[in-house]
């Protein structure tokens, strides 16, 4: 009986502790910027294409040519742009800063973020835009 306790007493804070850090990993993971590198073109407009680099640099072309370069960031706190939004797990921004003029700002709640298609919704306005990633 001693020995039954004593498992118990070990095992559960192990499980607890195991659990807990295995959640927090797994959802590290789905919560990663690397997932987002690389181009998406605009499924409305296909010369519309955004690139996000691994220097936290977002490049915005249009019909090819280099339009404008922007810093990014996915943030999951409240405000956003000076909105109010929902934060939680399930809450994810996008926030684009221009890196010429960084008080030229632009948020986005992020719908999905997949391996495949990128969907946003602006904030302060109705729009809603669906990138596909090419590479």
């Amino acid at each position: 009986m001693k020995r039954i306790k004593l498992l118990v007493k070990v095992i559960v804070p192990i499980t607890v502790v195991a659990l807990l850090v295995g959640f927090k990993l797994f959802f590290y993971q789905q919560d990663s910027d690397e997932s987002l590198l690389g181009k998406y073109v605009s499924t409305d407009d296909p010369n519309w294409v955004w690139e996000f680099k691994s220097d936290g640099k977002l490049n915005e072309y249009y019909e090819g040519e280099l339009s404008d370069v922007y810093y990014y960031s996915i943030e999951k706190t409240s405000p956003q742009c000076g909105f109010e939004v929902d934060e939680g797990p399930l809450f994810k921004y996008l926030v684009r800063k221009n890196v010429v003029n960084t008080s030229e700002q632009y948020c986005y709640e992020i719908y999905s973020m997949g391996n495949e298609y990128l969907q946003l919704r602006y904030l302060g306005g109705s729009g809603f835009f669906s990138f596909k990633k090419t590479n």
